[in-house]
């Protein structure tokens, strides 16, 4: 595995990131996470979650396709251990 950065900040932040130019990236499945400010880090694959044996079944990430860029997906994060809130503010295309 390697890690490719997409470096977005603050609330309702946004960005756009393009994996095939990274020189890191070398093809095959891609995976994401956010990290917090305090060292948290939450992936789209759950089970790597820290808060996944305290608060089975949570859900940090949603992403979807966008129908404006056919080859685009969009993440909304719940970036505080086992929930806390609902904004999904985060956001990286």
């Amino acid at each position: 595995m390697r890690r490719v950065q997409c470096l977005i900040a603050g609330v309702g932040a946004s960005g756009t990131f393009e994996i095939r130019t990274v020189p890191a990236y070398l093809g095959g499945e891609v995976g994401f996470y956010v990290g917090t400010s305090r060292a948290d880090k939450f992936y789209t694959e759950p089970q790597w979650n820290t808060d996944s044996g305290s608060c089975p079944g949570r859900i940090h990430v949603l992403s979807w396709q966008s129908v404006a860029y056919s080859k685009a997906f969009y993440f909304g994060w719940e970036d505080l251990a086992c929930g806390g809130h609902t904004q999904r503010r985060r956001y990286c295309r």
